[in-house]
């Protein structure tokens, strides 16, 4: 990605990995304290609050570094016209994970913890697609700009 420091996009799409994947291995998890269900168990229960623990670091760390793709990236590639649907879409579902996240832990009704919850993983799923479809789709509409684009854009 341009304009940010060499290693940044790797770091991004790791970090983005770890959560999407500690996400999606807490779903079990979820489906049995949350909707009280009987699941098999494909995580030893043990591991389940290290899990949470790492998938709110991981979290986190994505909501800074998607804070400077907001500044850079997004402004540059928005104003361009390129990508507009799936980076509003990915947007879009970042900012209401964050949201839902936040509620998960801070409601006080367990049936407002329950639908944040629920919306959390289902939006956390479709996010990882919208991910996936942005990365994928880069360079077939991208048209290459020089460095003085990106000094424009400010």
């Amino acid at each position: 990605m341009r304009g940010f420091p060499k290693g940044f996009y790797a770091c991004l799409i790791v970090i983005l990995l770890v959560t999407y994947t500690s996400g999606i291995a807490l779903i079990p998890h979820v489906i049995d304290i949350r909707l009280m269900l009987e699941m098999p168990e494909l995580i030893p229960f043990e591991w389940n609050r290290s899990l949470i623990a790492l998938h709110g670091i991981v979290a986190f760390l994505c909501a800074l570094l998607l804070g400077s793709v907001w500044a850079i990236h997004m402004r540059m590639w928005w104003k361009k016209g390129i990508h507009r649907i799936s980076g509003a879409l990915l947007s879009i579902c970042l900012l209401l994970l964050i949201l839902t996240g936040v509620g998960i832990h801070y409601l006080g009704d367990e049936s407002l913890i329950l639908m944040a919850s629920l919306s959390h993983s289902s939006i956390g799923y479709i996010a990882s697609f919208v991910t996936l479809a942005h990365i994928m789709f880069k360079g077939v509409i991208e048209t290459p700009i020089s460095t003085n684009d990106i000094k424009n854009t400010n």
